[in-house]
């Protein structure tokens, strides 16, 4: 079986109040020479559920050493209906083939619902599956059975036209994106102890969104990228996100976050300030070790503590998992039991009685 398919370009649909990325794959099937006949198959399938199509159009080429120009102006070529376009109602019929033709070289076939101005419903139009479906079966004459039979979509034509899938009561055209860019509520940047710098952001509108860049300049130098965060890809409600920076600082630290979406689309957001009077000194704690199994040592770089400091274990969301107190009599160190925490990021935020913050971080891994 000689099977060709067409990957459409990512579109983004609404539908029943859910935002989500759609993809549309079409393919030929079946393909066999019977008698003086080429004959094959036209399928089309969606790769999320929640689609109706409603009309479109697909360009099919062919050689005319087999085929002969213009098979469908010379009366060559039958059109037969499949699932996707027989399903009726009781309002009748749901689709009609517009028309069957070509350029000489192009075989165009034309359909639409007979409810264009009816909002997507089972009852006036067809949900595309997410398995391959029979749209058209086709049979060409052949001019000359000899030659090898030649086809496949012409992309070029096909991205121009009006393929178009119903997506809550507007129509997405085949090829265009109306995806909404992601849109940042938040994003501040603030020191997080003596040579550190905390950013947190919050997005909404995130159904396309691959991953963030945080970019960061020092003084008067270049942007450089510092790290890339993977988008949570959420598209109801906000999500937020944290980093911390601990790459060094100068007297003047800007950041900004670029966010890109899966077609490789970008935007960036506003730029933020974080300002050192002097380059940062050593922390006062550190942790370790980093990635840990079971357990994280928290230490003061001093060999005693001047007073009780409490501290918190958040995740990246900001979640606290846990709590302490390192003692000013109890020594410098404290051991945190990780066994029973997820696999990922975590953050100590260690207080001072005065009020002072200081935050370390590591990475919880399964054994």
């Amino acid at each position: 079986m000689n099977k060709k398919t067409l990957l459409s370009t990512m579109l983004a649909l609404l539908f029943c109040g859910v935002a989500f990325a759609q993809t549309v794959t079409f393919e030929i099937r079946n393909e066999q020479k019977v008698g003086s006949k080429y004959t094959f198959d036209v399928f089309m399938k969606a790769d999320q559920n929640g689609t109706y199509h409603s009309r479109g159009q697909v360009y099919i080429s062919y050689n005319q050493d087999a085929f002969g120009p213009a098979v469908a102006a010379n009366g060559h070529v039958t059109v037969t209906p499949s699932a996707l376009l027989t399903e009726t109602s009781a309002l009748g019929a749901k689709y009609q083939t517009v028309n069957v033709a070509d350029n000489g070289v192009n075989l165009a076939l034309t359909w639409q619902s007979n409810f264009l101005g009816v909002a997507p419903s089972v009852g006036a139009h067809t949900a595309v599956p997410t398995a391959q479906t029979a749209l058209y079966h086709v049979e060409i004459d052949m001019a000359d059975a000899t030659q090898p039979a030649k086809l496949d979509f012409n992309t070029r034509l096909m991205k121009g036209q009006q393929f178009m899938l119903v997506g809550s009561n507007h129509e997405i055209p085949y090829g265009q994106s109306v995806s909404l860019p992601v849109r940042f509520v938040d994003f501040t940047a603030t020191k997080a102890n003596v040579h550190d710098v905390q950013l947190i952001w919050k997005t909404t509108n995130e159904f396309n969104s691959d991953h963030f860049i945080i970019e960061k300049k020092r003084n008067n130098g270049s942007f450089e990228a510092l790290t890339r965060v993977e988008a949570q890809g959420i598209a109801q409600g906000t999500n937020e996100y944290a980093f911390l920076d601990q790459s060094g600082m100068s007297n003047e630290n800007f950041y900004r976050i670029k966010q890109v979406d899966f077609d490789g689309t970008f935007q960036y957001t506003n730029v933020v300030m974080v300002g050192f009077d002097k380059e940062a000194d050593n922390d006062r704690f550190i942790a370790f070790p980093s990635p840990a199994t079971t357990e994280v040592t928290l230490k003061a770089t001093t060999a005693q503590l001047d007073a009780d400091y409490e501290f918190t274990v958040s995740d990246v969301n900001g979640k606290t998992v846990y709590t302490g107190v390192m003692v000013q009599n109890g020594g410098n160190a404290f051991k945190i039991n990780v066994n029973d925490f997820a696999a990922g990021t975590y953050y100590i935020r260690t207080v001072s009685p005065e009020g002072k913050s200081y935050i370390n971080r590591f990475i919880k891994v399964t054994k």
